[in-house]
């Protein structure tokens, strides 16, 4: 049994009672909890005390993710994180939000094949193989990665909504058959070629600011609610 002297209890206690009004109860009975720049936030243990479901950090920038905590919806944004090590252990979680870090290596995400959407706006991940046992995901955001290569998500056949803005992606023929695709936002890319793309059945795309002149193979889809295609560039 852990003594009262003990660092971390005593960690959490004082944590537990900072937050603990803080939770937020909907009509769902679904507890969730903000914290914002708090620079005592280093681990996760309390949580688990506070039977939550979604767990919103903003620019706390000395999170340790060595500890566990069971939420289902998990936002780490502003946190300066270069490494989600540690986030393999978060078994229950189903949405990731990694929003403006630095992170590069996403093989910490592998084991997480339950998640159902993902975001990881500005980061540093280029390479997003590590993501292609992620067959649950609906929701991908990948903006601002530097990625050119998507070949990975060819095998995320339930993807619905992917938002793949400011990379550096020419090549779309791994998209060719994700049936399920509905929303898919392209802008600011280097695609010239949207053939792959003849056969899906979107309701919303965005390929403004890219290489294109021919728009055929998108012209006959029938259940467009928005196209946008303006401020195409011109190759140099």
């Amino acid at each position: 049994m852990k003594s009262c002297s003990d660092p971390n209890q005593i960690y959490d206690e004082i944590m537990i009672a900072r937050y603990k009004d803080s939770i937020h109860y909907d009509e769902h009975t679904s507890y969730s909890l903000s914290i914002k720049h708090d620079t005592e936030l280093t681990s996760f243990g309390f949580i688990n005390q506070l039977n939550l479901k979604t767990l919103d950090i903003i620019g706390c920038k000395n999170v340790d993710l060595s500890q566990a905590c069971e939420v289902r919806t998990l936002k780490l944004e502003g946190c300066s994180l270069s490494s989600v090590e540690g986030i393999q252990k978060f078994q229950a979680v189903e949405n990731i939000h990694l929003t403006d870090n630095f992170i590069s290596d996403l093989e910490p995400l592998r084991p997480l094949t339950d998640l159902r959407s993902l975001n990881m706006k500005n980061n540093k991940a280029s390479n997003i193989y590590p993501l292609q046992d992620l067959t649950s995901i609906i929701f991908l955001h990948l903006e601002n990665n530097g990625i050119s290569d998507i070949s990975p998500l060819r095998f995320m056949r339930k993807l619905v909504i992917v938002w793949l803005m400011s990379n550096k992606i020419s090549d779309l023929e791994p998209l060719k058959d994700l049936d399920s695709l509905e929303r898919l936002v392209l802008t600011n890319n280097l695609i010239s070629n949207l053939e792959p793309l003849r056969d899906l059945n979107f309701i919303f795309l965005n390929v403004e600011r890219n290489f294109i002149t021919d728009f055929s193979p998108i012209q006959t889809h029938r259940n467009f609610q928005r196209f946008l295609i303006r401020n195409q560039k011109e190759k140099k």
